[in-house]
């Protein structure tokens, strides 16, 4: 009787997630295959007991069991065979993918680092729990993460790695606490090791960041002083700081280089548009491809947002290769354009993806993104038959390792096979692992990388000036698209929520774009086909009928169902109302004043006011929010007209409670403060009788911010009701004070505007030292009121270094270059303090004036072109005459 074939447990990691994923292969024939979080716990056990059912069943049989594995096989294999309960015959690794080099992998951690080991003896390594015919298959790495380091105690190894992890990541893995206790070789004072190993791992990870900040802000001595302390109790670590400290001093030249940019009014960047196109679907087919990752940053906490970028470059190339690990970080601003003008003149295809829900560990986020990377690379890169591509991949911590990658970008080219099979019979891969100080090429997607995550003005120029920013670097979710593109390749129809969640892509405006490439594929099927059309339609509809409405998404619905009408179908008076809205509130966002939108507003609202009288409030809501952009507040008011003695029952609480925040801030803005309050009050009351939790939460928080700032500029209010008003939006703690300072998110950059608000206007010395101390970690973002938080810096920093205060309101001045008319307006008052300091780059052309004052009839265009004239002698006593209410 001839010998049945073996049956295979497979694991393999997941594409875009930490996850496993864990299966049944009888030949090529998946079986099976389930999602895991882990590899080990009960739950897990509890999940797999199916699995394990099946394996015994095939061993009753006479089958072979043989365990295939994406990881180091020790480590995974012990795992889950601890887990299943169950003893495989034979042990190997996943072998769909080549690893041809391992270049210049240092035998410790990544570029050297590694702690040292504690003076224990040594024992072998344990073997494969139930596994007793599993040795280490030829090619796989080590415990030593592939280099050979001798044999080492085990539990030392895992005490090493709990270092490393709460150096690396400010925390360990529950998995490994969890083997470091139950390890055999653990003695009653496991707990005083693991919080000995514990304490060095966070002290060694601080003390690189205060080395950063202490180099950066030019202080020698506290700078040698740390290095001093690093040599002696962390010498693994003494080329890293070295570098930080070279990085730090190449960050105050590029600030330098950009300040003097500015003084000159010459250009931030000196970069062009290189080569018709980068796009990696667009270049002309190699037998032979190199691919090149990197990540802009590595971002915190679980659930983060990351940024890749991949450069593609061909066999034949002209592109010179770079020193051994350039990295943009460490040099300037005209080097790093040198580096991407060489990029953008070559041959070569660029592509960044952004991975939403990333998991928690860097090393983890490196493989979901880069994996990511490579799963779109593989679907668009040119193929003209039989094509090798050779993936470049930093190596990312020790518990990354080559046997990882291969399982991993495996499972990759097979779920392409399920896609496009001809693609990936002609597609051969090879990855090679390589150390960030050995790569030559992979500069240039570090320079991609850094001029796309950096916000420096000279790199928000450099990107705007590549041409790279939604054609070829996406800001839509990466694998969502993934998805979508998928289906529409294999003729599967979108669902209306796919097609909503393509129509909402950042990039959508964008043809080249991957979400404009699908949505202009719909658009001609929809032209086509009006059952299509209507399904997208009827998507639009169930939104707007909502109660978690959103006019921002819905009126890009309504303009993309608008334009990709067929002949003889058109959008009811409900849905142009929505849309007219949603293009109101945009323009209302970046303070544009064009009223053309009034008439159309007006005209629909008196047709619909019986049928939507919520959709009809929002609508007269927008327009006053208009009125008062132009500082035409009596007018902002009478949109309002309608709604002043209606009940909460016609429009809806929420809606209501809105009119009555509105009239509160114009009553504010006309400095009738007490008057102002009332308003507020009531809009509070009716905000907290709202049954969505969350929807009331966000509601009172807008609310109580306009009150908080009324209350401020009483000046009968009583301190602590100033403070009362105030801590209800921001906390004002000063440990809470310094977080917010270092805060850049958008979420809550109103309340980072209100508390620098009261800081300057009411805050105690002790309260206003806290923010400052947090100096080093303050952030910045784009939009308003981001330039009134950079002003109101520049207030707390004036007392102490002029020469600070001078930047921060330079880059206030530069922030409202992109704005509407009053956003403007807000920073030609700001120029003015700025030029009454000597900031040098605070410069306003007298045109610039007049023409927002032909925009703008009701601002008081008379004091400031007086404080442009003649200077300011009070720069807040000028905020308060010229910016009412919110607007300062």
């Amino acid at each position: 009787m001839p010998e049945l074939p073996p049956l295979r447990c497979r694991i393999s990691r997941h594409p875009s997630t930490a996850a496993y994923l864990i299966g049944l292969a009888d030949g090529e024939r998946e079986l099976e295959r389930r999602e895991l979080p882990s590899l080990s716990g009960p739950e897990v056990a509890a999940q797999c007991e199916g699995l394990r059912a099946e394996l015994l069943a095939a061993r009753e049989r006479g089958r072979r069991l043989v365990l295939e594995v994406p990881d180091e096989p020790t480590r995974v294999g012990a795992l889950l065979a601890s887990t299943l309960d169950i003893s495989f015959d034979d042990l190997c690794v996943a072998e769909a993918v080549r690893l041809v080099e391992q270049s210049g992998i240092p035998a410790s951690d990544e570029q050297g680092e590694q702690p040292p080991e504690e003076s224990v003896p040594c024992v072998p390594d344990e073997p494969l729990r139930r596994a007793p015919a599993a040795g280490r298959p030829r090619g796989a790495s080590s415990p030593a993460s592939g280099a050979q380091r001798g044999q080492r105690d085990p539990l030392q190894e895992l005490l090493r790695q709990l270092e490393n992890d709460v150096r690396r990541y400010g925390q360990a893995r529950p998995e490994l606490l969890e083997a470091i206790r139950a390890h055999p070789l653990a003695t009653a004072n496991i707990e005083k090791r693991i919080a000995d190993r514990t304490e060095r791992g966070r002290k060694a990870g601080e003390l690189p960041k205060e080395l950063e900040r202490e180099a950066y802000a030019g202080n020698e001595s506290a700078t040698n002083a740390t290095l001093a302390t690093i040599k002696k109790q962390f010498v693994f670590l003494e080329k890293k700081a070295l570098g930080i400290v070279q990085s730090s001093k190449a960050r105050v030249v590029r600030a330098r280089e950009q300040k003097q940019a500015r003084r000159q009014g010459g250009p931030l960047s000196a970069v062009r548009p290189g080569s018709p196109t980068h796009l990696v679907q667009e270049q002309s087919p190699s037998s032979r491809w190199s691919l090149f990752v990197d990540e802009t940053g590595r971002p915190e906490g679980n659930g983060a947002e990351g940024r890749f970028v991949g450069v593609l470059i061909p066999e034949k190339t002209a592109l010179q290769a770079l020193r051994a690990g350039w990295h943009a970080t460490d040099t300037t601003f005209a080097e790093i354009d040198r580096v991407l003008q060489n990029l953008l003149d070559s041959r070569a295809g660029i592509l960044g993806l952004t991975v939403r829900a990333l998991p928690q560990f860097p090393g983890d986020r490196w493989v979901a993104g880069v994996l990511e990377l490579v799963s779109w690379v593989l679907r668009l890169m040119p193929i003209s038959g039989k094509t090798t591509l050779s993936i470049e991949v930093e190596q990312f911590g020790e518990h990354v390792s080559g046997s990882d990658w291969k399982a991993a970008v495996t499972g990759l080219h097979r779920e392409l096979s399920e896609h496009n099979p001809q693609r990936a019979r002609d597609l051969e891969i090879e990855l090679k692992l390589v150390a960030k100080s050995q790569q030559r090429f992979g500069g240039y997607a570090d320079v991609v990388a850094f001029t796309w995550g950096s916000p420096a003005g000279a790199s928000r120029e450099r990107l705007m000036k590549s041409g790279l920013a939604g054609s070829c670097l996406l800001s839509g979710d990466a694998p969502s698209l993934r998805s979508a593109w998928d289906k529409l390749s294999s003729g599967v129809r979108l669902s209306g929520e796919e097609w909503a969640g393509l129509v909402g892509d950042p990039d959508a405006a964008d043809p080249k774009s991957a979400a404009g490439t699908l949505l202009g594929q719909l658009h001609e099927a929809c032209r086509a086909d009006s059952a299509l059309w209507g399904r997208f339609l009827e998507t639009a509809r169930v939104h707007l009928d909502s109660k978690a409405v959103n006019l921002r998404s819905l009126g890009q619905q309504v303009l993309w169902l608008n334009s990709a009408a067929p002949e003889g179908m058109q959008l009811g008076a409900q849905m142009r109302l929505a849309w007219a809205v949603a293009r109101r509130e945009t323009l209302n966002h970046v303070g544009d004043v064009d009223p053309s939108l009034d008439a159309e507003l007006e005209e629909l609202s008196r047709r619909l006011f019986d049928e939507r009288p919520e959709l009809v409030c929002l609508a007269d809501l927008d327009r006053a929010v208009t009125a008062t952009n132009r500082f035409d507040f009596e007018a902002a008011t009478r949109s309002l007209h309608r709604w002043v003695d209606v009940p909460p029952v016609v429009p809806g609480l929420q809606m209501w409670g809105r009119v009555q925040s509105s009239l509160g801030q114009h009553h504010a803005f006309r400095g009738e403060l007490e008057l102002a309050q009332q308003y507020f009050e009531r809009a509070l009351e009716a905000f907290a009788r709202l049954s969505d939790a969350e929807l009331s939460r966000r509601e009172r928080g807008q609310t109580g911010t306009y009150r908080a700032i009324a209350t401020m500029d009483r000046t009968d209010a009583p301190l602590e009701q100033v403070r009362a008003h105030v801590c209800e939006v921001v906390p004002l703690g000063h440990a809470d004070i310094a977080r917010m300072a270092g805060s850049s998110d958008s979420g809550s950059k109103y309340a980072h505007h209100l508390l620098l608000r009261y800081l300057v206007h009411r805050g105690s010395a002790e309260e206003r030292e806290a923010y400052l101390a947090a100096h080093d970690s303050w952030g910045s973002g784009e939009g308003h009121p981001w330039p009134l938080i950079e002003a109101y810096r520049a207030f707390l920093l004036r007392p102490r270094d002029p020469a600070a205060a001078n930047e921060r309101i330079e880059q206030a001045w530069e922030l409202v270059q992109d704005q509407g008319p009053t956003v403007w307006f807000i920073g030609l008052v700001l120029a003015a303090i700025g030029k009454a300091w000597g900031a040098e780059g605070c410069r306003v052309d007298s045109e610039i004036v007049e023409k927002l004052a032909v925009e703008l009839p009701k601002a008081p265009f008379g004091l400031l072109r007086e404080a442009l004239a003649r200077g300011v002698d009070d720069p807040l006593a000028l905020l308060r005459q010229l910016l009412p209410f919110n607007f300062r």
